[in-house]
């Protein structure tokens, strides 16, 4: 049973790892390319980086963006600062933004405990998902708003 100088030392380390946490965690902006930081942007790519860093706990805050300012014209792309520099880095694609991500330790991996195999069908899902049904989406859109724009 701990007393209270036990509690005590329980909560102060408690707290200071907390601190270190959000020390170490970089200002991220999430670029999404289209205007209204609250608003929920359609793009599959959008939704899956900023679905990573909720589910990692990570704050972030959005702006809008342009394509013709991302480092690889593409929607979306971050810029990450560290608090120990007063350079932030630009990142594009959200699949190598989130493996830049669990390269510097701010998210872990949500797949290596999978087997080769269950990473293998991982990556085969993911390709169906971004590359092939994304242009379906797309043009799901598109003809939404042709209807609307009809009315």
């Amino acid at each position: 049973m701990l007393d209270i100088s036990g509690i005590n030392l329980l909560v102060n380390i408690l707290i200071h790892i907390k601190m270190d946490t959000a020390k170490s965690q970089p200002e991220i902006v999430v670029y999404t390319g289209f205007e209204g930081s609250n608003s929920y942007t359609w793009s599959p790519f959008v939704t899956k980086l900023e679905a990573r860093l909720r589910f990692a706990g990570i704050k972030y805050r959005t702006a809008s963006g342009s394509p013709r300012s991302a480092p690889r014209g593409k929607i979306p792309y971050v810029s990450i600062k560290q608090h120990d520099t007063d350079e932030a880095t630009l990142l594009g694609d959200s699949t190598l933004i989130i493996e830049k991500l669990m390269a510097d330790g701010v998210v872990n991996d949500l797949n290596s405990r999978l087997s080769p195999s269950e990473k293998a069908n991982n990556l085969s899902l993911q390709a169906l998902l971004e590359d092939k049904l994304y242009f379906y989406q797309v043009r799901s859109i598109i003809t939404i708003l042709l209807i609307l724009a009809k009315d």
